[in-house]
């Protein structure tokens, strides 16, 4: 009998967790000023969509080491207006 540790599905299950973990580990080891560095150069590039004025557009609050979303959804009103 096969027992659920032993099921291709959870050797992917399994798998995944500990790559998630290793890209968590290597995120949270960059420093803050690295991020906010990175944060900024990607609200200065040009969007690659078009905002029309009037279109609702979406963006996230930053958790732990994410990245943070704030400059470039500061860039966007700018960005309709274009």
């Amino acid at each position: 009998m096969v027992t659920p540790s032993e099921t291709p599905e959870a050797d992917i299950a399994t798998r995944k967790a500990e790559l998630r973990a290793a890209a968590l580990a290597r995120r949270d080891a960059l420093p803050a000023a690295d991020r906010a560095a990175a944060a900024a150069a990607i609200a200065a590039r040009p969007l690659p969509v078009v905002i029309a004025p009037g279109m609702t557009v979406s963006g996230f609050s930053p958790m732990k080491s994410e990245i943070n979303p704030i400059p470039l959804i500061r860039s966007w009103p700018a960005a309709a207006s274009r």
